[in-house]
């Protein structure tokens, strides 16, 4: 997971990077987030467009692309790390619509 960003009473949000992160989320908090969070982890790649398809370094990059293409999962912990609550934004955490 990422740190994003304090909130008060001693409380943070981090980021949810791997489907292992999004798994322990979803037993955590007892709802779908990995199902979510694979689903759209899919699409991304899926969108993936390799400069050199054939190229042995075709994959350079992916990462970076499916972390801007898919929308933010967050976590929201308190101070002992117990989970709170779950958001998923946009991509980038803002909306492409203007």
């Amino acid at each position: 997971m990422q740190y994003v960003c304090d909130a008060p009473k001693g409380k943070t949000w981090f980021r949810i990077e791997t489907e292992g992160e999004a798994a322990q989320e979803s037993r955590l908090m007892r709802h779908t987030v990995e199902k979510h969070f694979c689903r759209e982890r899919e699409k991304a790649v899926q969108s993936w467009r390799p400069e050199q398809p054939n190229a042995i370094e075709r994959d350079i990059g992916l990462e970076t692309h499916v972390q801007r293409e898919m929308p933010l999962f967050l976590t929201f912990r308190d101070r002992e790390g117990n989970a709170l609550a779950t958001a998923m934004l946009p991509p980038g955490g803002k909306d492409r619509g203007g």
